[in-house]
């Protein structure tokens, strides 16, 4: 959580992507409105609760983000 944990950062994380390898997705999850799920999934990774959106975001998670944070959505180390 180097950019902060709440709803609001994790989706400027995703929107606009941070510093370093973390790309922009907001074009690509706007299509679907993808972005409140794939938010509301991420944060449910932490412990911040599951529920039906959440749900809905993990299919698109699991496309687009696994390959950088891996599974339990804890990152990997050599990419940052």
């Amino acid at each position: 959580w180097l950019w902060g944990g709440s709803p609001e950062q994790v989706l400027e994380s995703i929107l606009n992507g941070r510093t370093g390898a973390m790309p922009a997705w907001g074009a690509a999850l706007a299509e679907g409105n993808q972005l409140p799920a794939v938010t509301a999934y991420v944060l449910s990774l932490s412990g911040h609760g599951s529920n039906e959106l959440s749900a809905r975001g993990e299919a698109a998670y699991k496309t687009l983000c696994v390959a950088c944070h891996g599974v339990d959505g804890k990152g990997m180390q050599a990419l940052g």
